[in-house]
């Protein structure tokens, strides 16, 4: 088993706990957000959109829409949902939507030099190349 899995397994593990626990909301979304990290990186992109997808509502609620986990949420989902596995178009476009509003939020917020602007942009880079590729004719 690699060091990514391990983490994964982990992970899991701390967020099971922390419901389990009662944990603050704050705290419980912070095992979220290093869970869907732990998704993503060891490409399960499928369970990740699964799981954040019930957990995004969540977390706005609980912590409000510009929080900075739930930016990073929302930015783990629309990562995961342009790489899950049978990603179609209207995925990819639905990513490319979503990059598109958390690049203006975090702009906004953090300023382009700050490290989450700058994924953001390149995943966002990442999104529209690939729809560009949905959109070649053959």
């Amino acid at each position: 088993m690699n060091r990514r899995e391990e983490a994964l397994d982990l992970r899991r593990e701390m967020y099971t706990r922390a419901v389990a626990l009662d944990l603050p909301a704050e705290t419980i979304y912070l095992y979220v957000v290093n869970l869907s990290a732990s998704l993503v990186n060891t490409e399960r992109f499928d369970e990740a959109t699964s799981f954040l997808r019930e957990q995004l509502p969540k977390a706005r609620r609980a912590l409000g829409a510009e929080d900075d986990t739930v930016l990073q949420l929302c930015w783990h989902y629309a990562s995961s949902i342009c790489e899950a596995d049978g990603a179609t178009r209207d995925d990819v476009v639905e990513s490319m939507k979503l990059h598109e509003d958390l690049g203006r939020t975090t702009l906004r917020i953090y300023g382009l030099a700050h490290p989450p602007a700058k994924n953001v942009q390149g995943t966002l880079k990442y999104a529209r190349a690939k729809l560009a590729v949905f959109d070649t004719p053959i």
